[in-house]
């Protein structure tokens, strides 16, 4: 995995991954660097209106993963919620709704070291 060169120079080392695939690339966001608890977060958003430049033109296939509850019955439906507002925050700041999809997974911590994570799975 590599830093996604253009928002690295936002000083957003610590929370962005990149992994370039055949068809694009997938962007990894730990949960909390977007969120507080349930709502999306200043810091949040703006780092969410970075992404946008660098995902605008392309479709987006929004994967959020975790093993949080809060306020719900299961984990899934939380990560449900938090894909949501993400993809709400897009489009109302511009990107094409038909050029975006998401799901949430829930339980997901035995698959990985960063179970609460929101993937951006840009498709060019």
């Amino acid at each position: 995995m590599y830093i996604f060169c253009g928002l690295s120079a936002f000083g957003y080392e610590q929370y962005l991954s990149v992994e370039k695939t055949i068809n694009g690339f997938n962007m990894t966001v730990p949960i909390d660097a977007l969120f507080e608890g349930r709502c999306l977060s200043c810091s949040g958003q703006k780092l969410l209106l970075d992404i946008k430049e660098k995902i605008s033109d392309n479709y987006v296939f929004i994967e959020c993963y975790t093993d949080r509850k809060l306020f719900y019955n299961a984990s899934w439906e939380l990560a449900d919620v938090y894909a949501y507002d993400v993809v709400i925050f897009l489009i109302k700041s511009g990107i094409n709704p038909r050029k975006l999809t998401y799901i949430g997974y829930g339980n997901m911590s035995v698959y990985s070291d960063e179970p609460n994570r929101i993937v951006f799975n840009v498709i060019k």
